[in-house]
């Protein structure tokens, strides 16, 4: 997996503790706070595809119905599966071992 792709899955797995998916638009705020350096607008297509890429991977759910919490349309997004979470932690774990090997 991309450093990008993990990148995107991280924002997933650690916002969707509660909620099954985010809308894109709040993966979009998410990822352009530490990535200041590129403008939202082109940053947009990158995380729409590596959001299709994850889930084309099972790493990431799509949902075209998402609601808000007072019950409004909040348009599609993409959710983490367990896959998905189970990966991260396993790259996670097997990061820390390198680290401690170094």
């Amino acid at each position: 997996m991309s450093d990008y792709d993990r990148m995107i899955l991280t924002i997933l797995a650690d916002t969707c503790d509660d909620c099954e998916a985010m809308p894109f638009e709040a993966i979009y705020s998410r990822f352009s706070a530490p990535c200041q350096a590129h403008p939202y607008n082109e940053e947009r297509p990158r995380i729409r595809l590596a959001c299709r890429r994850l889930a084309r991977k099972g790493l990431a759910v799509y949902l075209r119905a998402l609601w808000t919490d007072d019950g409004d349309v909040a348009g599609a997004g993409y959710g983490p599966t367990e896959q998905g979470r189970e990966t991260l932690r396993s790259e996670t774990l097997r990061r820390l071992k390198d680290d401690v090997r170094s």
